[in-house]
């Protein structure tokens, strides 16, 4: 009669099937709360963007003029060994040119066209200027040669 355990022949009973319904339930409301996830944050509204930005100094440009004519460019070679490359020897080159506010560079294995780099906006031509004598020098630091 509900009980568990008979008092008589010590024999054990299946509990009521209502006893057993609310441990379900007990059981399905626990993993609920667990599982829960926080409520999702409202959207803002989209936000209206510009119909011209603006660009920063030293900014990619994708749609920058080619180089002019006569821009200044400087090419310089990389041969020998290199503990980066597999190998332990490179044969690569590396191009820059400066064409008024913009720089351009070009890089790959020598006898090859190479892949030509997003040019780089840099605001003014004095800026691109101070950008590109410091990066000729720096590679030339790393060991590259005048070609």
């Amino acid at each position: 009669m509900g009980a568990f355990f008979s008092s008589f022949g010590g024999e054990t009973t299946t509990p009521p099937p209502k006893a057993k319904a609310a441990a379900k339930s007990k059981k399905v409301a626990k993993k609920a709360t667990v599982q829960k996830k926080p409520a999702a944050k409202a959207k803002s509204p989209a936000k209206a963007k510009p119909a011209a930005k603006a660009k920063s100094p030293r900014q990619q440009d994708e749609d920058a003029p080619p180089p002019a004519a006569g821009a200044e460019s400087a090419r310089l070679e990389f041969v020998g060994a290199n503990a980066a490359n597999e190998s332990g020897e490179s044969s690569k080159f590396w191009q820059m040119t400066l064409s008024g506010a913009h720089t351009y560079v070009v890089n790959g294995r020598i006898g090859t066209e190479g892949t030509l780099q997003k040019p780089v906006f840099h605001g003014d031509a004095a800026a691109a200027r101070k950008f590109f004598d410091k990066t000729v020098k720096s590679k030339l630091k790393k060991g590259y040669q005048p070609a």
